[in-house]
């Protein structure tokens, strides 16, 4: 099998970031927020392409795009155990919510496609 830690690790292409995980839950239909959970992430990110944004759903509507590469779990809502809310990344100054995840947990790393939700 592949070591992509090379990769998603490597000290010239590799950035850090924030990985906020909500601890809330849902209440009569509603998500109440509880607090968040800070995990550190580190991987390289780019600029979500058009074959990336195939993948989610409301891909025409996606703006700000990002992909973010990480070993650590990164969820979006239908893939969180507890059936929370998407985790949200804060990188360079913004936050981002993941709006999808790629199934390469077997490979040993996450795909996360993330929106910018502020910012410029």
């Amino acid at each position: 099998m592949i070591d992509v830690e090379d990769v998603i690790e490597d000290d010239d292409l590799a950035q850090d970031y924030i990985i906020y995980r909500s601890t809330g839950s849902f209440v009569g239909g509603r998500w109440v927020e509880g607090t968040s959970i800070q995990v550190p992430g580190c991987g390289t990110i780019y600029v979500a392409k058009e074959k990336d944004l195939v993948q989610v759903p409301e891909a025409d509507r996606v703006s700000g795009a990002m992909v973010f590469y990480n070993q650590a779990v990164i969820y979006s809502t239908r893939n969180t155990p507890s059936k929370g809310i998407s985790d949200k990344i804060y990188w360079d100054g913004d936050y981002w919510k993941v709006v999808s995840v790629g199934p390469y947990k077997d490979y040993g790393f996450y795909k996360a496609i993330a929106e910018r939700i502020t910012g410029n």
